[in-house]
């Protein structure tokens, strides 16, 4: 455990806090890594989730070892942990934070027993970092009373090693500690947080003496961090710190007059370049000596926008919900294949599905955003609607079964915390539905408005850089929705030239479009209203010098939101404008109904922008050396292989291989003689033939399930959701105000985050003001 590597250990950060997709394991919020013995092997204390996860060389998918991703106090739950370590018999310690307790997991177990818990006799609050000797000796940083316990072997009383005096800046007092280490001397090092320093302690000290960092002087200079929260030391005495604050790691000699070394983080900003960090809150030593960092938050973004990213989580917290109830385990099975159907359906097909006028109610555009209240903004189906989706029934019945469940659930505080899960992950469901829609009849009109348009018109979108980067080019995104550094805006142009349009005996004629785009490098935009109509106006000139020809635009933006201080009712919910000479033309989605008239007030304004270098120099491909990359890990092919042994034959779908059955066509490689690539290739082969068989085999069990329950809708409490007029408008949000005691609870828990250097998630503050209990009674108080 407390192996050391030499000075010349290379450096090596990991990128575990990210969201895998394809039903990878989610990692909500690291709290401490741990590379046990075996190399390339890594515990994960997923705080958020409530539970450690274990991840080996090059995973994806992680084993849950311990904890069950909902907060509880029972021998098998975690509630907020932190600390982890593994004792010499391979058990997990860890560090139960919000339970005040410490756990230790036999191998292969996931209940727990409880080593050490908060009592008369023994104060322990909320624990941070946890490390174990050879001795399973426990040594645990209580952040709440600023001090270092150590508990021995089958003694749940803890000694005060550090911290005896009360929370303060003296040398035998700590501040709101995080990390600690001990080597094999015994020797005690505790990031001492609140004081900005790293304190040392000698085997049976109870003063400690600073050996990094300026006491209560919190700084960005090389004598100085800003929270440092985790601290491990080498065979040479050379102290690794995370310094937070300053997302960098310090490494600090011997002398401590010299000051320390930045070894990764030197730049002054955060980022995501291999030299960068952004507020590491762990370290370890692997090993073979590599020193492994924890970054804290994602690194990139996802490219998925608020609605997939938000009903992606609400489906596995449906997971979670179903794998928490006491219910048979035929009905659990069942219904979380149902759940991943439903999850996989509405990620990849539904969408495609949705088009003008389906016969499909849940699929129908036109029905789904004409609005019935609204005549200016209604259209009229054709269509009478008597097509099912069974997989949009899938979703509502899904959603049925789960709500019916929770009813029957007997702890009604349970009951109470579940349904308030269960409404939030449906509401969430729903709306990526609605969000389909809409995104479906936008690309419907996009399509429509670029096959129409005339010899003298152009299509045109705007958007800023982050979208159009490739993935691995991307910064996190505080930086780019907090506007730092330079800005870019792009602007691309569709047109077409009817006199080149050739026709054939066989085929339509065809038009030849053409597409330009210009980038524009603005050294210092916050990109509000005026910058984008500024930097807007700029690109569009520039088109119109270089294609004299086109007279008329047709802008592409995602809302309306460029409109927001304008005197226009209702802007929120415009989703589409026309503008004429002299009034534009407002819809809430594009070419559904007439439209409201708004007649133009005031359209000038001054740019606040010039151009300093014209658009001179074109990008080729060949001017760039970076190869596109194609993007496979959002990518889903459903495929039927023959079930015959031996057949390497593969079909998209099933009509295929009937037929393929049928006629004996099958393809089977002759015995011998066979190359060790033929042999690794039907190993292959067979391997997937089993697993996409008992897929199957489960998605048809699902399929029986559904249609053996009557297809009567009309009792559904979500089908409505999914099939009333205008559900997929846009509405206006409603501003719920908070209670005097709920706005007290959250200025708690940010004036503690002031005093701890903590800085708390949306969800982290959401979990706490969910679990703030009753002193006297125990109940939760919101």
């Amino acid at each position: 455990m407390f192996r050391n590597p030499d000075r010349s250990a290379p450096l090596r950060k990991i990128s575990i806090t990210m969201i895998f997709v394809h039903g990878a394991t989610i990692i909500s919020s690291i709290s401490q890594i741990l590379v046990e013995v075996h190399v390339g092997t890594y515990l994960i204390t997923d705080r958020n989730n409530n539970r450690i996860v274990r991840y080996y060389t090059n995973d994806t998918i992680g084993t849950v070892v311990a904890g069950n991703s909902t907060p509880g106090n029972s021998p098998s739950e975690l509630n907020s942990p932190k600390g982890i370590a593994v004792d010499q018999y391979g058990a997990i310690i860890v560090a139960d934070s919000s339970n005040y307790r410490i756990q230790r997991f036999p191998l292969g177990s996931k209940v727990g027993t409880t080593l050490a818990i908060n009592s008369t006799i023994n104060i322990l609050g909320q624990v941070r970092d946890l490390h174990i000797n050879v001795n399973n000796e426990i040594f645990v940083t209580d952040s709440e009373y600023s001090h270092v316990l150590k508990y021995y072997p089958n003694n749940g009383v803890g000694v005060i090693l550090a911290g005896n005096y009360g929370s303060g800046s003296a040398a035998n007092q700590l501040s709101s500690p995080y990390g600690n280490f001990v080597d094999g001397n015994e020797t005690l090092y505790v990031a001492d947080t609140g004081n900005s320093r790293v304190q040392m302690y000698l085997s049976g000290a109870t003063s400690g003496t600073t050996v990094a960092g300026i006491t209560s002087s919190s700084g960005s200079s090389l004598m100085q961090f800003n929270s440092p929260i985790a601290v491990i030391v080498d065979n040479n005495g050379y102290i690794y710190v995370a310094d937070y604050g300053n997302s960098r790691i310090i490494k600090w000699t011997t002398n401590y007059s010299m000051g320390g070394i930045c070894v990764v983080g030197c730049t002054g900003t955060v980022g995501v370049a291999a030299n960068q960090l952004d507020s590491p809150r762990d370290l370890k030593f692997d090993a073979a000596g590599n020193l492994n960092l924890k970054p804290a938050q994602q690194r990139v973004l996802a490219a998925l926008d608020e609605f997939v990213v938000e009903s992606i989580k609400a489906w596995s917290c449906l997971s979670n919900i179903v794998n928490g109830m006491p219910i048979p385990q035929v009905y659990r099975k069942r219904l979380l294949k149902q759940i991943d159907l439903a999850e996989q359906y509405q990620k990849v097909i539904h969408s495609g599905h949705c088009s003008d006028n389906s016969d499909c109610i849940t699929h129908c555009t036109t029905f789904g955003l004409s609005d019935p209240k609204c005549p200016e903004h209604e259209a009229k189906c054709t269509q009478a609607h008597t097509s099912d989706c069974p997989d949009c029934i899938n979703i509502s019945r899904t959603l049925d079964e789960i709500g019916e469940m929770i009813k029957q659930i007997s702890n009604e505080e349970f009951k109470r915390e579940t349904k308030y899960d269960f409404d939030n992950a449906s509401q969430h469901i729903i709306e990526w539905s609605r969000h389909n829609i809409r995104g479906a009849r936008q690309n419907e009109a996009k399509n429509q408005i670029i096959s129409q348009i005339g010899d003298d018109e152009a299509f045109c979108t705007f958007d800023w850089g982050q979208n159009i980067l490739p993935q691995e080019f991307r910064g996190k995104q505080s930086t780019y929705f907090g506007k730092k550094g330079m800005s870019v805006l792009v602007g691309s142009f569709v047109w077409k030239n009817s006199s080149t349009i050739t026709a054939t005996t066989t085929s339509p004629s065809t038009p030849t479009f053409y597409t330009e785009s210009y980038i524009l490098a603005i050294t210092n935009a916050a990109q509000t209203d005026l910058d984008s109509l500024s930097a807007n106006e700029i690109i569009i000139k520039q088109f119109k010098e270089n294609r004299m020809h086109i007279k008329n635009l047709h802008k592409h933006t995602d809302n309306a939101g460029c409109l927001g201080k304008a005197n226009v009712p209702n802007i929120s919910t415009i989703r589409s404008i026309e503008y004429n000479a002299k009034c534009m033309k407002i819809f809430k989605t594009s070419n559904i109904g007439e439209g409201v008239s708004v007649p133009y007030k005031n359209i000038d304004f001054s740019t606040n922008m010039r151009l300093t270098s014209p658009f001179t120099v074109p990008i080729n491909e060949e001017d760039h050396a970076i190869a596109s990359k194609k993007r496979s890990d959002r990518e889903h092919h459903h495929f039927f292989m023959c079930l015959l042994s031996g057949c390497t034959s593969t079909f998209e779908s099933s009509t295929d291989l009937d037929s393929h059955i049928s006629a004996n066509l099958h393809k089977v490689p002759p015995p011998n003689p066979r190359t060790s690539n033929d042999i690794a290739r039907l190993h292959l082969i067979e391997a997937v033939r089993s697993i996409n068989t008992q897929t199957h085999r489960a998605t048809d069990r699902v399929r029986k399930h559904q249609d053996v329950i009557d297809g009567d809708m009309s009792n559904s409490i979500h089908a409505k959701h999914f099939s009333s007029a205008g559900r997929a408008l846009r509405t206006r949000k409603h501003n719920n105000t908070m209670s005097e005691k709920t706005i007290s609870c959250i200025q708690d828990i940010w004036l503690n985050s002031l005093k701890t250097g903590s800085k708390p998630t949306p969800d982290q503050v959401q979990h706490q003001i969910r679990t703030q209990r009753d002193d006297r009674s125990g109940q939760t108080l919101f």
